[in-house]
């Protein structure tokens, strides 16, 4: 499998709705529609001083082609609007001119981010480019595909890749730059268990987490996952899978010594469906406090502010809910959660 970057470029919207920019892309100004005056609407829709930049001019230096070709667009309308009635259109135009640009033809993200053959990060892209494009924001989403989980967090660190999601923790608050906004509504917190065909029926007795202790089952979890502390904390018997992915064969298998496969209620249903050897388990639902945050790269500060404010913005409009009930409307009917034995977890910290 090639395992080289791939590049995408998810062209987002990035222009602000009620304002309107002239087509010489990093040379315009920009007007409220309102603000043109009719006998100037010719000359202005017409002002085309400089062809676009190339993207190597605007990676190098766009901001010079900004103020080096705003003088030529000073000195025509200088030239042209020479009548006193106009100044004040003048000096709004001026500051347009040297404002709006970075705010409305900025020059576009770069954010590298993992890709999974299995689909895994879908949601996950989903949500941060409706929260970039929302926010007016450009982005060029550069993917690394089927990369090990250990190897993500390093690479997070060392800044070979921009953003990771993950569940939230004290320990991931300190190594990397956390974003403040849950992702799931808490679903990942919502474990569901996978079980071999012949065992779904192994767990219909339980209706208490002693009960569920004193079974004795063993739980098959990834290396470091969070669920690792919180299955711990719960006296809970576990193995830690380094290549998790393992994990469905060995528990279809039903002779590796693992009994079950925790996933969170936003997974679990597709991973059924791709392990048609698997059955959810259909009696209990074990409940923790936690869910997914998005994560930045120590080596990528500058994304913090920006994925922050994109993403509250995406949660306080509702779109974020819409995203989540649309995404995971077939699994509510599948687990049916209102019909099942809740298991509290307590939170290892």
């Amino acid at each position: 499998m090639d395992r080289r970057p791939r590049r995408t470029w998810k062209l987002l919207e990035a222009k602000p709705p009620n304002w309107r920019c002239s087509e010489g892309a990093f040379t315009q100004f920009f007007i409220p529609p309102k603000a043109i005056s009719p006998p100037l609407a010719p000359f202005l829709h017409s002002l085309q001083p400089f062809p676009p930049p190339s993207p190597a001019l605007i990676s190098k230096g766009w901001r010079r082609l900004i103020y080096s070709n705003s003088i030529d667009i000073i000195i025509r309308l200088l030239n042209t609007l020479i009548m006193r009635r106009y100044q004040a259109l003048i000096a709004i135009l001026l500051i347009a001119l040297f404002i709006t640009p970075t705010q409305a033809c900025a020059e576009p993200l770069t954010i590298r981010i993992p890709e999974y053959t299995s689909g895994d990060h879908e949601y996950f892209h989903e949500i941060l480019s409706s929260a970039l494009s929302q926010a007016g924001h450009t982005a060029a989403i550069e993917t690394i595909v089927d990369i090990p989980d250990l190897r993500e967090r390093e690479m997070l660190k060392a800044g070979d890749i921009d953003v990771l999601w993950l569940i939230r923790s004290k320990e991931r608050d300190e190594q990397y730059l956390p974003i403040p906004v849950n992702l799931t509504n808490g679903l990942v917190g919502q474990r569901i268990l996978l079980v071999s065909q012949a065992k779904k029926n192994n767990f219909k007795d339980i209706n208490t987490l002693e009960d569920f202790r004193e079974l004795g089952k063993i739980g098959g979890l990834g290396k470091d996952w969070f669920d690792v502390r919180v299955w711990a904390a719960n006296d809970l018997p576990y193995r830690e899978i380094v290549k998790w992915r393992l994990l469905y064969d060995m528990v279809a298998d039903g002779t590796r010594n693992i009994d079950y496969f925790s996933r969170g209620f936003n997974e679990v249903v597709e991973n059924a469906h791709d392990h048609p050897n698997l059955a959810i388990e259909p009696h209990l639902m074990l409940v923790y406090d936690r869910d997914f945050r998005f994560y930045v790269s120590p080596k990528a500060p500058h994304l913090v502010p920006i994925l922050e404010d994109a993403l509250l913005k995406l949660r306080d409009s509702g779109e974020m809910d819409k995203i989540i009930k649309k995404r995971w409307a077939k699994s509510y009917d599948i687990i049916k959660p209102d019909q099942r034995t809740i298991l509290k977890l307590k939170n290892p910290e």
